[in-house]
């Protein structure tokens, strides 16, 4: 025990004690840092706190690989400034975060003494890598797909103020920089006659919490671009705010604008499908008329051909009302 008198308690503690004497030296260590090391106090009483910790802190050192820095390894009972969080491989427990430190007291000997922790933090660290893989898997979740995240905060009227997050898709789809992004208002990105509409359907967030919508978004070079966004309202460090989906629907839009102009096609080509039988039949029955006045071995021959026309032309009315059937089924499901 130093001449300072250290309480018993201090080996009930779970974090390390050093006390160093005015001239830098060793003169007591509490049982936690006997434990952290697996040395003894006599076998440090009288080391100079440098090899201290040089000799029984650096090799048990996990992080930071480089040692201790060299502004910690002062003898002066003055010490260093700041904390230091260091990893160590401790001889009872394994992998161990201490977050060490020094600061000075007067000694019994009238002399400025000083007493460097070891102060576990083993918990918050695990704490603090868990918390990392959490932001690490939300953000790669943020930023994966197709579909622009929004994230905005709401005023007490529920109008749009500022965003808070943007994801790349959003950054990339719009033209602008996350930080430009930042600075805009969500209303920025709305085309100016379909504020009132877009504004119509955030106040329904107060009831409905949740939206679905289609609506147009304009990117910072002027492009109109169709979308559907989905917007959800929710709390957020106490602020209401909401998070909007926003997939770009141009290709859908497209493809449905294909599908109806080809079902316009069908139903025109059924149409005249439908008179075709009409513009042959009434030639024809000229033709059997005038061959029918005759009995000749042509106009036979005519007659003959003009009954295979007829049959052909009966074929066409029983296909026309199977086209037409096609462009019922084709409305109903397609149209």
């Amino acid at each position: 025990m130093p001449e300072t008198g250290t309480s018993p308690l201090a080996d009930l503690l779970e974090d390390g004690i050093c006390l160093i004497d005015a001239g830098g030296r060793v003169r007591w260590i509490n049982r936690a840092l006997e434990e952290f090391f697996g040395i003894g106090r006599d076998e440090v009483d009288g080391m100079l706190i440098a090899d201290f910790l040089v000799q029984v802190v650096s090799p048990a050192l996990i992080e930071p690989q480089g040692g201790i820095p060299k502004d910690f390894l002062s003898p002066s009972p003055t010490p260093p400034s700041g904390l230091l969080e260091i990893r160590i491989a401790s001889h009872r427990e394994g992998p161990l975060w201490v977050e060490y430190s020094g600061r000075p007291f007067p000694g019994e000997d009238g002399r400025v003494w000083r007493m460097d922790l070891f102060r576990r933090i083993n918990r918050w660290k695990v704490a603090e890598h868990h918390f990392m893989e959490s932001e690490e898997r939300y953000r790669l979740l943020f930023n994966k797909g197709n579909d622009a995240v929004l994230v905005f905060s709401l005023s007490a009227d529920r109008v749009p103020e500022r965003f808070l997050e943007v994801n790349d898709i959003a950054c990339s789809r719009f033209g602008y920089t996350r930080q430009e992004l930042l600075e805009l208002s969500p209303l920025s990105l709305v085309p100016s006659d379909m504020i009132g509409a877009v504004l119509r359907i955030l106040k329904r967030l107060s009831t409905d919490r949740s939206v679905v919508y289609t609506s147009r978004q304009i990117t910072k070079g002027g492009l109109i671009i169709p979308v559907e966004i989905n917007s959800s309202l929710f709390s957020m460090d106490g602020e209401q705010v909401v998070i909007s989906i926003s997939r770009d629907i141009s290709e859908r839009e497209r493809l449905e604008s294909l599908k109806k102009n080809a079902l316009q096609q069908i139903g025109h080509n059924i149409e005249q499908f439908a008179t075709l039988g009409d513009h042959i039949r009434n030639p024809l029955a000229v033709i059997v008329g005038l061959a029918s006045l005759e009995e000749t071995a042509s106009s036979i021959q005519i007659l003959e051909a003009a009954g295979l026309i007829d049959a052909l032309v009966t074929e066409l009315d029983r296909g026309w009302i199977e086209s037409e059937n096609v462009r019922a089924f084709l409305r109903k499901h397609y149209g």
